[in-house]
This record gives structure tokens, sequence and C-alpha cells, in this order.
């Protein structure tokens, strides 16, 4: 039919709302990897009691109160977390269930940083496969065309920042490295993240203008 947007035609599919899709898939998928490395720093301090939480030494919380165990639970969740992003975030209740999954992550020690991000994804995930008729009243042509056009700077200049955050988390500040204590390494690492956090909305919104787009042709 062809007023239907629940269709399951291939992953970034133009019968999809492509580009909001695409976002939601890659954001998933490394907030579940980022998740991922928190795991293995976990495991990488063996099997060993936590006294309180994971906190002041990985970035993370949790209600496991061993590190071995914390690691391993957070592996196998992030692991859940990027399949279901990948294969399932798309159907019918694959937001709540992704959403689900995220609470159970930061529970056993996925991280706190991320969860602004995954929180992101859950809400832009609840707009998959569905009419973007809302946002098509709120944005007048002209500049929906503009974001539109603007999208994959958005989108790159984005993950652009992230990507340096990130990179300087996972390689320069981690315990025992050069710069674990090195307050320039943690202010350059949060104020790219926090660009990258910028750009996100942008992205968002321009995605939508750019599938809008393609749902006016049908």
């Amino acid at each position: 039919m062809a007023g239907n947007h629940r269709t399951q035609a291939g992953l970034f599919s133009r019968k999809d709302a492509s580009r909001t899709r695409l976002f939601v898939t890659i954001q998933g998928v490394l907030c579940g990897l980022a998740a991922m490395v928190h795991g293995i720093y976990e495991i990488l301090r063996g099997n060993a009691p936590i006294d309180a939480s994971l906190s002041g030494t990985t970035g993370a919380f949790t209600i496991i109160p061993n590190y071995l165990y914390t690691g391993l639970a957070v592996v196998c969740v992030s692991t859940v977390l990027i399949v279901w992003t990948v294969g399932f975030i798309q159907k019918k209740n694959g937001a709540t269930v992704f959403l689900l999954i995220s609470i159970l992550l930061f529970l056993v020690g996925g991280g706190i940083a991320q969860v602004v991000f995954l929180l992101i994804t859950w809400g832009v995930a609840t707009r998959l496969n569905r009419r973007l008729d809302g946002w098509k009243r709120l944005i007048s042509e002209g500049t929906r065309k503009r974001l539109a056009a603007s999208w994959l700077a958005f989108f790159s200049m984005g993950y652009l920042f992230l990507g340096i955050g990130v990179a300087i988390w996972l390689f320069l500040t981690p315990p025992g490295t050069p710069f674990a204590s090195h307050s320039t390494a943690y202010l350059i690492c949060w104020s790219a993240l926090i660009i990258g956090l910028i750009f996100q909305p942008w992205t968002i919104v321009a995605g939508f203008s750019q599938d809008i787009e393609v749902q006016e042709q049908k």
C-alpha cells in the first residue's frame, strides 16, 4: 500500500525514513560499542569486589558488586543493544525495547556519559516508520529544504567531534595512561563531546526534513 510507512524494505531504504533510520542505527551501535569498552575495562580489573559503584574509576554505575561479573554483563547487554538496533528497532515496540535494554545497560555498568545519547537515540527511534506531518507543519518549506541540504554537513561534523572526544577518552585518559590525570586532556575530551552533542539536534531535524521530502514524493 502506497501510504503504509511500516514496511521493512531494507535497512536504509528510501521507503523508510532513511536519514532517521541511519542516525538511529549508527548512534545505537556506537553507544553499544562505547559501553562494551566499559565492560572490557571492568573485566580487566578481574574477580574483585566493588565497594559501591564504578563511578570513581570507569565513569559507570553498577548494581553488581564485582568487576568481572559487571564487565561480562556489560558486554552481553551491549551486544544485545547493538543487535537490536541493527535488526529490530524499526519494528513495532522496537523503540520501547531499545529503551529497556538501555536502562539495563546503565544499571549493570555500561557507563554514565552515553546515557544522554541513548535517550536521544530512543526519542528519534519513536519516529521510525511514521509520518512526519507534525514536523512538516512546524518547519517552513524553504527552511526544510535548506536543512535537508545541510544534513550531511551536520551529520559529519557532529560525529567528527564525538569521535575526537571518544578517542581521547579511550586512548589517552584511561587509568594507567600518561594523560589519565591530565586536566587538559579531559577538557579537550569533554569540549569535543559537548560540541558533538550540540550538532545532534541539528542532525536530527535536518534528517527529518530530508525524510519529509522523500515522503512527499510518494
